[in-house]
């Protein structure tokens, strides 16, 4: 099928009790194999591109990969922008065929990242693709950013209601005790975090850094 956009698709499933995996592909094996393997598990699935990924391919060729893919499967696939800063390439991936955005202006104050973050919405809105957009700063290596564990903000739920509200994103990335990469101790979530987030912005939440969690954790 066609690659889908990222809203209806997380809307469905957060209403419906269930979650969406969403993996880094980094050349065309890779992307063949997690379709594949959403196809083994009739789940749909994410095909998450870094801003390093498309530097060193291209828009175009990155597309053709995925599109291929997607089109010859019966499960549902996106193709997302993952942490991205540059609204020159964020827009060049809306215009090119990807069907989800994310803006990462977590390293600002609130106020700038939501300005920030609203430029994105019109980018948005004018393509017709999904959003994500991140409050609080998730520890660990990304890309370029870099946050230690010392400089890790976790997301104030007030202030996740308050850039929910003005965004209207398909999904919202925070803070709750989760990282980016290979943790350096034991992971502590913040459930009651998540619960009080989930709870004030009825938003499909975006949890970055899955690796080193255990199912129970997931569960």
């Amino acid at each position: 099928m066609p690659l889908v956009n990222m809203k209806p698709l997380l809307r469905h499933a957060m209403d419906n009790h269930y979650a969406v995996a969403a993996f880094n592909l980094v050349d065309y094996n890779t992307t063949k194999a997690m379709v594949k393997a959403a196809e083994e598990l009739g789940a749909p699935v994410i095909c998450q591109t870094s801003s390093k990924t498309i530097q060193y391919y291209s828009h175009a060729e990155i597309v053709s990969w995925v599109r291929t893919c997607a089109e010859n499967s019966p499960v549902p696939v996106v193709l997302h922008l993952d942490h991205c800063h540059d609204l020159a390439m964020i827009e060049q991936c809306a215009k090119s065929g990807w069907t989800s955005i994310m803006i990462d202006a977590s390293e600002h104050p609130f106020e700038k990242n939501l300005e920030l973050s609203l430029r994105v919405r019109e980018i948005a809105e004018r393509y017709n693709v999904g959003m994500e957009a991140e409050l609080g700063q998730i520890m660990g290596v990304e890309d370029d950013m870099v946050v230690d564990e010392a400089d890790s903000v976790l997301t104030d739920p007030e202030d996740a209601q308050r850039f929910c509200a003005a965004l209207d994103l398909s999904a919202f990335a925070c803070a709750v005790g989760t990282a980016h990469g290979y943790y350096r101790g034991e992971p502590v979530v913040d459930f009651d975090r998540i619960a009080a987030i989930n709870s004030r912005t009825r938003t499909p939440m975006a949890l970055h850094g899955g690796t080193g969690l255990s199912d129970d954790t997931f569960a």
